[in-house]
């Protein structure tokens, strides 16, 4: 009697426990506008992280190694914890109640950045559609100087978006930056195990803050324009003669507007 006692007692907890545990999604994006691709979202109760594929399914493979342009950078890349891991050369993480963690994309270096980004939403009440079968609601913010538009639903148990996109009480299905130059659209979801989706990653020293990255940006920008300068200037000068110009400019195409740097060069006589 015992033994069976024990034996409904164990049923019953492994029911509970099988009901009231956490789900765990994977959301793909078609990318659009200035981005090309897939964006892959994980999220879990525990974390979320997002990574870019070139193709709807994920390579295995190795990150490929990057060009180093002009000096020596130290090593951010990111290592993964299982030989099975995606392929996510760039990757934005986000444990509970943390700031996010990412690999840049702008410079060679591939610096790690610790970023303590807040954003925060307008919830547009009275408009509403289905994506992907789900009821969503609009929700509206400025994102580092770029307005976006997104679609987040709470039918799903799970909350966190595309690329920097979070803080809602809900999953970011789509999201439109209002100038469309990025797009992140629905194209399907589907339900994984939770361990598959809080796979731990590590970032390799230094993790910058995000101002300390900002200036990394403004000192990689600002090399290629030297470097451009010093290989244009006799052109320029049999072009232009003595005419005066305002030299040349060089702009990050980034999705954050704050990291659009423009460097302007004065042609020497």
């Amino acid at each position: 009697m015992r033994k069976i006692l024990v034996s409904l007692t164990l049923i019953l907890l492994s029911t509970f426990m099988m009901a009231t545990a956490q789900k765990a999604y994977k959301v793909v994006y078609k990318l659009a506008g200035q981005q090309s691709g897939w964006g892959n979202l994980l999220v879990s109760n525990q974390q979320t992280y997002y990574y870019t594929t070139s193709q709807l399914e994920v390579p295995q493979e190795a990150p490929k190694s990057e060009k180093i342009m002009g000096y020596s950078p130290p090593t951010p890349t990111i290592e993964r914890d299982e030989s099975k891991a995606k392929n996510s050369r760039v990757l934005y993480y986000r444990a509970n109640n943390k700031p996010l963690l990412y690999v840049e994309r702008v410079t060679d270096n591939l610096f790690s950045v610790s970023d303590d980004l807040v954003i925060n939403w307008t919830i547009v009440a009275q408009e509403n559609k289905k994506i992907g079968g789900y009821a969503c609601q609009k929700a509206t913010a400025q994102v580092r100087g770029r307005d976006f538009e997104v679609w987040f639903t709470t039918e799903i148990q799970a909350s966190g978006g595309p690329w920097k996109l979070y803080n809602l009480s809900g999953l970011i299905l789509e999201a439109v930056s209002t100038d469309k130059n990025y797009q992140f659209l629905f194209e399907k979801i589907e339900t994984i195990d939770e361990p598959t989706a809080n796979l731990k990653y590590s970032f390799k020293n230094p993790i910058l803050t995000y101002q300390q990255y900002v200036a990394e940006v403004d000192k990689y920008q600002q090399f290629q324009t030297d470097e451009l300068q010093k290989k244009s200037e006799g052109g320029w000068k049999s072009i232009f003669s003595d005419a005066k110009t305002t030299g040349m400019t060089m702009k990050t195409m980034n999705i954050e507007k704050t990291l659009e740097k423009v460097y302007t060069a004065n042609v020497k006589k």
